[in-house]
């Protein structure tokens, strides 16, 4: 394996990209970004002469849309331009190509359009971005807002509801139309006025105007919107360091590639990323980043502008939507819950120290320890907005018999102080740690897990629980015993036990009490008793059963297994 080449995000997170792999990508195309530049032009000139020479409402109509999506393609290619795609000795006669067949007849320039779009990419979604500060005062980008309304604002695009202040901010108000250079200025005049002369003698304006400017003014404003909102909105919060350069990657099906996302501008995050490898190579650009655990766990991958998207961008009543195969994120709570990984460990850090005493949490090196060990067994749930760990859950593979013999929790941990797993060919599982901020989201964590233990074949989790009652409890009365107290229910609720973190447990499914150890781990309040509970992964002797069944519908059962298992 060759030298590992490094980017940091606007998140200042890390992804690994292979160099020799990352030359390769970024290697100069400019033949092909003047073929597909030309090809763009003939669809377009087709697709008006395909109209003219059908005379049928419907089919004209038809053709204006696949002329938008045409002229959008155009606007993409302009944007491979701006990076100095064309060449990049010669920045001169880049420009002036991308001028005169991408930027030009859409009133704007390349030289204006790079100028807003290194700003973009230098300080995305902050206030220093000129694109994002400008989308935000406008009501149309403020997000989340329902379904209804987000396709309501396409509409309205489509029939050119925005068009005249779209066009006026882009050629006339921002900073893509101001302080141009004069020989940009003077380029762009003769430029006019050639193509107004000759439409003029040719006797074509009423063609322009239906088959360049009506597309322009509505379909291409749709498209432009729904791309700019798939980009950047509905993302968790910047700053957060729960996004990959606080953007987005649209996995587009072949008709929004067709209708919204020509020339691969789905692949988002990956242009942010790396912006010097060519349109046509992006989607190799997100096979070899795949391959890189934190792109796979950080990435915002959604599936469909008209799919997922809506859910993430919606204040809406939203199901869970899976970012990735192993990330799940609920939009409602707004959370991710996923499997952890090395560089969580200071976020788990700042949890383990605010749920438990110094003695009792854990160091770094041992959350790292348990991570390596068992990689599918360690698994969080983080705020999306504030990037908090919210819960943590530690588990390994453990031969039950451990629990009928005294023992303390350091020794039930610790992945070397006992038999290997694989050699026990046990089916239950110990949960080293479980700390949370929240409730749900430890439902959450459970709901993520058990889908999978039911592919993997776990059947039981134990988890040893303190009861910080007992203390408390053994002051009032001097002769009770702990498994009195252990087994005592509450007065009204006679099913549920009477300690507080019994109690909890007890409703997240762990209701059977396997054993009671003294001097288990430090815990005054409990008088160092650790009690091991159990739970049963729901439905799990039907493991012959999970194993034909997809891991994706498993997944989608993640909720009523939960309310099964409680």
């Amino acid at each position: 394996m060759s030298t590992v080449s490094h980017v940091r995000s606007s998140a200042d997170q890390e992804v690994m990209l292979d160099r020799d792999v990352l030359r390769a990508l970024t290697r100069p195309a400019p033949w092909r970004l003047l073929l597909q530049t030309a090809l763009e032009w003939v669809a377009i000139i087709l697709l008006a002469w395909c109209a003219t020479a059908m005379a049928h409402p419907l089919v004209g109509l038809l053709c204006i849309l696949l002329i938008a999506t045409r002229q959008h393609a155009l606007l993409a290619l302009m944007h491979e331009y701006s990076h100095h795609q064309l060449s990049r000795r010669r920045p001169a006669f880049n420009d002036l190509v991308g001028d005169l067949f991408t930027a030009f007849p859409f009133f704007i320039t390349v030289f204006g359009f790079r100028r807003n779009h290194q700003a973009h990419h230098r300080f995305t979604s902050s206030a220093d971005d000129p694109n994002w500060m400008s989308s935000l005062q406008k009501q149309r980008y403020n997000f989340p807002m329902s379904r209804a309304r987000y396709l309501w604002e396409v509409a309205k695009h489509c029939v050119g509801f925005y068009t005249v202040a779209e066009l006026k901010s882009y050629t006339v108000d921002s900073g893509m139309a101001l302080s141009l250079p004069r020989s940009v200025r003077i380029a762009r005049a003769v430029y006019l006025l050639v193509v107004v002369t000759a439409i003029s003698l040719l006797g074509g304006w009423w063609e322009v105007l239906l088959y360049w400017l009506l597309p322009m003014s509505t379909f291409l404003m749709a498209i432009l919107y729904v791309r700019d909102v798939g980009e950047h909105f509905g993302v968790p919060a910047p700053g957060s360091g729960m996004s990959i350069a606080n953007s987005r990657t649209v996995m587009a099906g072949w008709l929004e590639r067709l209708l919204v996302s020509q020339n691969q501008v789905h692949f988002h995050t990956e242009h942010h990323l790396f912006p010097g490898v060519p349109f046509f190579r992006l989607p190799r650009l997100h096979a070899e980043l795949m391959k890189d655990a934190q792109y796979r766990v950080r990435a915002v991958l959604t599936r469909g502008y008209f799919g997922e998207l809506l859910n993430e961008i919606s204040s809406g009543p939203a199901p869970s939507v899976r970012a990735g195969k192993d990330v799940v994120i609920c939009w409602r709570t707004r959370t991710e819950t996923r499997y952890l990984q090395p560089y969580d460990v200071p976020r788990l850090m700042q949890l383990e120290h605010a749920k438990w005493e110094p003695d009792q949490a854990a160091d770094a090196g041992e959350l790292l320890k348990r991570i390596h060990a068992f990689p599918t067994l360690c698994i969080g749930t983080f705020c999306l907005d504030s990037g908090k760990a919210m819960a943590s859950l530690f588990m390994r593979p453990v031969a039950p018999a451990i629990f009928s013999a005294p023992t303390r929790w350091d020794v039930a941990a610790d992945p070397e102080a006992l038999q290997p797993w694989e050699e026990a060919g046990t089916r239950s599982l110990f949960g080293i740690s479980l700390s949370s901020r929240r409730a749900e989201a430890v439902d959450a964590i459970f709901g993520f897990f058990y889908g999978r233990a039911l592919k993997a074949g776990w059947q039981e989790i134990f988890l040893g629980s303190p009861i910080p009652g007992f203390a408390k409890a053994r002051d009032k009365d001097r002769q009770l015993s702990v498994w009195r107290y252990v087994h005592a229910r509450r007065l009204r609720h006679l099913d549920e036990p009477l300690d507080p973190q019994l109690r909890y447990y007890f409703r997240k499914g762990f209701r059977q009490i396997v054993s009671i150890h003294p001097d288990y781990f430090p815990h005054p309040a409990s008088l160092d008793y650790g009690v091991i509970l159990r739970g049963r992964v729901p439905l799990a002797h039907l493991h012959w059963l999970w194993l034909r069944v997809p891991e994706t519908l498993l997944n989608r059962m993640a909720g009523w297994m939960m309310r099964l298992a409680a």
